[in-house]
């Protein structure tokens, strides 16, 4: 009897064992995947960055699927042999080859790492949501000074469509990279812009900023500009402008 007591007993602390060492393999941390640059718009043609981390075991495979309606596109599948800890995966969607249209599609990505676990989760490790934008803006121009003196001052008004569609950005679509010189490309959220060059061939490139210091910077140089003497100079140009159009 006790014999056949302490058999239970050792299969007890046994299970418990077995059951303990489950429980801590099935809370391992699972492989976490992020996004660089965050964006909430996708255009034409917009390259992002997958970065993929494996805490508790090297890298096994990732796939990435983006997701319209009843569409399903696998956008990227790899395997690793290396099992590295972290690695960043750059991809480009093309609207046009993939078949996108305006409105909502979800980027879907499913990593998996080497650690053994009991159940393993079939989940993505990522699901973001994007708005695919594929207008191209408008310039309207409103109004502008037709003749200008030499060393004069001009005004030209206009107004752009599509360009901003949410957020007050003043100097979208005008701003350059300062590594490579290609044009800046805008994208918020919410309504704080973000400045990022999209060019990843060059190196060093993928360049990124808040836009909230370009527009206070660009704010005070204004302000600074629009003194009492700049704004009668540029009054008294407009002046002389009319005067010579009636002249002629």
């Amino acid at each position: 009897m006790i014999r056949l007591l302490k058999l239970w007993l050792a299969f007890a602390v046994l299970l418990a064992v077995v059951l303990g060492g489950l429980v801590w393999r099935q809370r391992l941390p699972e492989p976490t995947v992020g996004l660089e640059p965050p964006r909430a718009l996708l255009g034409q043609k917009t390259t992002l960055t997958l970065v993929i981390t494996a805490p508790s075991g090297g890298l096994r495979s990732v796939e990435a699927r983006l997701v319209q309606g009843d569409q399903e596109r696998t956008i990227l599948a790899e395997r690793f042999e290396d099992a590295p800890a972290e690695t960043r995966r750059p991809v480009t969607l093309e609207a046009r080859e993939l078949g996108l249209r305006e409105g909502k599609a979800e980027l879907r990505v499913w990593a998996e790492d080497a650690a053994w676990r009991p159940v393993p989760s079939r989940e993505p490790r990522l699901a973001q949501t994007f708005t695919v934008d594929l207008t191209p803006p408008t310039v309207e121009l409103r109004a502008a000074t037709d003749y200008v003196r030499h060393g004069g001052t001009g005004i030209a008004i206009y107004r752009v469509k599509g360009a901003v569609r949410s957020g007050p950005s003043l100097v979208a679509g005008l701003l350059r990279c300062g590594r490579c010189g290609r044009r800046l490309q805008v994208a918020y959220s919410g309504r704080v812009a973000r400045y990022t060059c999209r060019n990843q061939s060059a190196a060093g490139c993928g360049l990124a900023f808040g836009g909230l210091r370009v527009e206070a910077a660009l704010e005070r140089e204004v302000l600074r500009v629009l003194t009492p003497g700049a704004i009668e100079a540029a009054l008294a140009s407009t002046a002389d402008v009319a005067d010579e159009t009636q002249a002629t």
